[in-house]
């Protein structure tokens, strides 16, 4: 579960290292503003990240806010709660034990800066998580130094007329280099939903070939549309820097003026939940 955070989303699968994407990556936005990242989930503590984006005569530099006041309310019962400081760069966060994250409600957040407009966005938790329904896998083939296997995995889909839910697979395990033996960490692979199939009107299904891996857990998050806007945004993002510096100026102040759901800044506040399923390779 934690690990899908550290990559993403949301994780913080999903904080810190997901916000990195941001981190390696300068914004020429005409003005400062502010962006703001907070992933909510049932199964892990509360964090968020909190940037001044500055402007292109500034080289596009960004620093994080250290004295915001950031408030998370429950809209299902009235509790609200302000996040603590944890880490210099902008981050900000507590654990369940102080404020717990409930599926199907609705939570509001509040960032209050000086000299700041106050930023405010809403999300819902997804009502119930996608469960696997069966996951399979090939025969060990050589790649290269490794050996891969190709995986399908077919779940249920959850998803309402209300609230349209998206799909993201992860995985985490270790394999093994067969050049030289030795023994790696695989990194999580995450499946957006282009690379999803509907088989019929209620699963879907979607494969990919991995490294071979010893006993390996699988992750399958349920994302309300909100988080889904961050996968997106990155991969916008990352498509952009592989082009060059030519192109890049100019082009993320649109990708991420087009994915936010802050109001008066930017950035994504979003949730979802996950089950898992380990496989034992033969």
């Amino acid at each position: 579960m934690s690990k899908f955070i550290g990559y993403i989303i949301i994780l913080f699968f999903i904080s810190c290292n997901r916000i990195s994407v941001i981190d390696d990556v300068e914004f020429p936005i005409p003005d400062i503003k502010i962006a703001v990242f907070c992933f909510l989930t049932p199964s892990d503590s509360i964090n968020a990240s909190i940037k001044e984006i500055r402007t292109l005569t500034n080289k596009n530099k960004e620093s994080g806010i250290e004295n915001a006041v950031i408030s998370l309310k429950d809209n299902n019962t009235n509790v609200e709660i302000n996040l603590k400081h944890i880490a210099n760069g902008g981050y900000y966060g507590i654990t369940q034990k102080l404020f717990k994250i409930q599926a199907n409600h609705t939570y509001s957040l509040q960032v209050n800066i000086v000299n700041y407009p106050l930023l405010t966005s809403t999300c819902t938790v997804p009502h119930q998580s996608a469960t696997f329904e069966k996951i399979t896998y090939g025969d060990p083939f050589s790649d290269g130094n490794s050996m891969r296997r190709r995986i399908e995995a077919r779940w249920k889909d959850v998803s309402s007329t209300e609230q349209k839910l998206n799909y993201l697979i992860s995985s985490d395990g270790k394999f093994k280099d067969s050049f030289s033996g030795e023994i790696r960490d695989s990194q999580p692979i995450l499946k957006p939903n282009k690379d999803i199939t509907q088989s019929d009107n209620t699963f879907f299904y979607t494969s990919a070939i991995l490294d071979d891996v010893f006993p390996k857990n699988y992750y399958l998050h349920t994302l309300e549309p909100n988080l889904y806007l961050f996968e997106k945004m990155a991969q916008q993002m990352d498509n952009i820097s592989k082009k060059g510096s030519d192109s890049v100026l100019g082009s993320y102040q649109g990708v991420i003026s087009e994915f936010t759901n802050v109001q008066n800044g930017y950035g994504i506040f979003g949730a979802y939940l996950t089950t898992s399923q380990t496989i034992t390779f033969k």
